[in-house]
């Protein structure tokens, strides 16, 4: 049976993006704790759904060769040996989102879900076999640094980070404030490599905020849906109630994700109880899962625009795409990241745990966003070198994906 704290993170699903060394409770955005698996002695045939079966007895003949015949067969580790064939398994699945993690991976995961960390500042995924940046955060030092959205990580320090999985770059990547990390990133828009020194720091995580733009348009940005975004929403949403704007531009460019239910719970404010937020697909005939709407409805009425871009993924593509496909509320920028997929978390018996992916995520009109991402309504490139929509200061004079949500409000 699971604890009271497990099946709390069980109703929570997984971003792909997790804040380095900072605040790993982004990486939990589309994750689901599972059960425990019990697993047998050793199994000499298995099989899955279809007609695909597999002879176990290869395993074990292998494992015996490599005990019996390896030259340093003496200095083998028997758990390294488990857990690089668990590693294996997974990463033949070759999804990018599926990982297996040991029981230190695993711990200090856990410990990552809750408290202030001490690293760069920056959301990263798995992407085309390369850890790859989705957004820096406001003030931090890998913002500070110059990384932008889309950069691929090369090198960490010294270590080759291309096929390196998500949890070991983080491992290489964090650390004590005051220490520095070099990493070697490649950016597609520019078509060269650089080596980027950051120096680490204490990181302080803000997931939302609003401003008055001329005309009684409020602007609202939402930089993530981890903690505490519901508390920093509830107290924007009141005072831009108070403020009794005629329109609200919503921006959620460099928005990783976070948890569902509070992507869903702040969708209510947006939609009427009972309109669907997300479809959740399991895939192999089982029956779609679809999330709604609930709550006060307070913006339901209220003219809009959303901005997004390469930078938005996971909760922030899932409600922006009910916005628009329930509402019909426009997207402005440019096409968003693309991560539209349900990680389970599984524990493992020593410790160990197993990441897996179990469903993709749909709009409510029945569109995949995995590995497709949003198109936005009006494509609007920014500025280059332009950082608008992190934590840093926009303004209509420079920034056009802004610009052009707050003329269509005002009809231009």
């Amino acid at each position: 049976m699971l604890n009271k704290k497990w099946k709390l993170v069980a109703e929570t699903v997984l971003a792909v993006s997790i804040i380095l060394a900072v605040f790993a409770g982004g990486f939990l955005n589309g994750a689901k704790w599972g059960y425990a698996v019990d697993v047998a002695g050793p199994i000499t045939n298995i099989s899955k759904p279809g007609d695909v079966k597999g002879d176990m007895s290869i395993f074990w003949q292998t494992w015996r060769v490599v005990l019996q015949k390896f030259v340093d067969r003496g200095d083998l580790n028997s758990q390294d040996l488990i857990e690089g064939a668990a590693n294996g398994l997974v990463n033949a699945i070759d999804d990018p989102y599926s990982e297996f993690m040991n029981a230190t991976t695993t711990q200090s995961f856990n410990e990552e879900l809750s408290g202030s960390f001490e690293g760069i500042g920056v959301e990263i995924t798995k992407k085309d076999g390369f850890v790859t940046i989705i957004s820096p955060l406001r003030g931090m030092p890998a913002e500070k640094a110059g990384l932008k959205p889309g950069d691929k990580i090369l090198k960490i320090d010294d270590k080759d980070a291309q096929n390196m999985n998500i949890m070991d770059a983080v491992k290489l990547i964090k650390g004590k404030k005051g220490t520095e990390v070099v990493l070697t990133v490649f950016s597609l828009k520019d078509s060269l490599a650089r080596e980027v020194k950051i120096i680490r720091g204490v990181i302080n995580v803000k997931s939302c905020e609003w401003e008055e733009l001329p005309n009684k348009v409020a602007l609202l940005r939402i930089y993530n849906f981890s903690q505490p975004v519901l508390s920093d929403f509830y107290k924007s949403a009141q005072e831009i109630l108070d403020y009794k704007p005629r329109a609200i531009i919503l921006d959620m460019r460099n928005n990783p994700g976070g948890f569902l239910n509070d992507a869903i719970e702040i969708a209510g404010w947006f939609l009427n109880n009972g309109e669907a937020v997300v479809k959740e697909d399991f895939g192999n005939g089982k029956e779609v899962k679809t999330y709604l709407a609930e709550g006060n409805a307070a913006f339901g009425q209220m003219p809009m625009a959303i901005l997004v871009n390469d930078g938005s993924a996971s909760a922030s593509e899932i409600l922006a795409g009910a916005l628009r496909d329930v509402r019909k509320i426009k997207l402005v920028g440019i096409k968003t990241f693309g991560k539209g997929s349900v990680q389970e978390l599984v524990p493992l018996q020593d410790g160990s745990s197993l990441k897996i992916t179990i469903a993709r995520w749909l709009t409510p009109n029945g569109f995949q966003i995995d590995q497709k991402g949003l198109e936005p309504d009006f494509v609007v490139e920014p500025l280059k070198d332009q950082m608008a929509g992190t934590y840093n200061e926009i303004s209509l004079e420079n920034d056009p994906q802004l610009k052009k949500a707050y003329d269509i409000l005002s009809g231009n």
